[in-house]
């Protein structure tokens, strides 16, 4: 099994990073940015210590004071997009993570203060801890069931609801099956790494889990059109071998989905499509209730389980 996967790595990072020169901007951001300290946020920190009681409340605010996340302000003419709140770098031995907070902050250039909104600020420092988490502790992720079980099936929910939105599969219980199983199975070898060959027969056990009738026999048929090692590689290969594969999805095309999936939820979740950290990120965002994305909208489909998720992770 791999480590977690660089966000440079994805495609869809990739896609964007062509006309938005993503990794530039990320290098120019922590050349140019200020540094926050707790100084510099006095009204906020101590008000999340009294007040907030999320699960990783303690954790996130142990972290910004070690200096393991770091909150960065630019006021320079570009932007990191929304959709990339935090990002990894390496200095020496030591792996930080950086935290843009400045999409959503403004500065008093008379008193030099900084203003946000105490939700949002709370869920962009959380995201810098969940994306900690999941580098540090990726290899127990992997292996936990309650994260294999919740975090497919939100992710297959949320899914599947688009692939139903485009192609009215409602009206067929056992092709959304088949939709929920495959994108089931997506977040379990993909984003959290589980793809080598010998999980592959358990991987497909937690997916066909997730599944609403009983319709394992037709999956089996399907199961036998993929090459799970290759059809499941990345985002847009995953949605090419559905388009091929199952019929009455001939049009299906990541632009398509990923356009659908964002004026549904948000253009902040794109690359939850694709990266655990993001992923995980907004799914606390919907718990903190700081409407970073749809929350309301992702919270009818899939809240019963996100809470299950996120004290799962909490307890890592």
């Amino acid at each position: 099994m791999k480590s977690l996967k660089p966000l440079s790595s994805t495609y869809l990072f990739n896609l964007y990073d062509k006309t938005t020169h993503l990794n530039d901007i990320m290098l120019k951001l922590i050349k140019d940015s200020v540094k926050l300290t707790e100084e510099d946020l006095i009204d906020y920190i101590g008000p999340f210590e009294r007040r907030y009681n999320f699960p990783l409340k303690n954790k996130t605010i142990q972290d910004f004071r070690a200096g393991n996340i770091v909150l960065v302000y630019n006021m320079k003419d570009y932007k990191l997009p929304n959709a990339i709140p935090c990002f990894l770098i390496n200095t020496g031995n030591i792996v930080k993570c950086i935290v843009n907070v400045t999409n959503y902050m403004t500065k008093n250039k008379k008193d030099n203060s900084y203003k946000i909104d105490p939700k949002i600020l709370y869920s962009l420092m959380q995201g810098g801890t969940i994306l900690a988490l999941c580098y540090q502790k990726h290899k127990i992720m992997q292996n936990k069931v309650n994260i294999i079980k919740y975090g497919s099936i939100i992710y297959s929910e949320l899914f599947s609801k688009m692939m139903n939105k485009m192609f009215t599969l409602s009206i067929n219980p056992a092709k959304n099956d088949i939709i929920i199983f495959l994108s089931s199975l997506f977040f379990i070898q993909n984003m959290l790494g589980r793809d080598s060959e010998s999980l592959e027969e358990m991987n497909i056990k937690y997916a066909a889990d997730n599944c609403k009738g009983n319709t394992r026999r037709v999956l089996d048929d399907y199961i036998d059109k993929f090459d799970f090692q290759k059809d499941l590689a990345d985002f847009d290969t995953f949605i090419n071998a559905m388009a091929k594969n199952i019929p009455g999805l001939e049009d299906l095309t990541t632009k398509s989905f990923t356009e659908q999936f964002m004026l549904s939820y948000g253009a902040n979740m794109l690359m939850s499509l694709e990266y655990l950290p993001t992923f995980i990120h907004n799914l606390a965002c919907v718990e903190v209730g700081s409407f970073l994305n749809n929350q309301n909208y992702i919270e009818n489909q899939t809240g019963k389980f996100i809470e299950s998720f996120l004290a799962e992770l909490s307890n890592l």
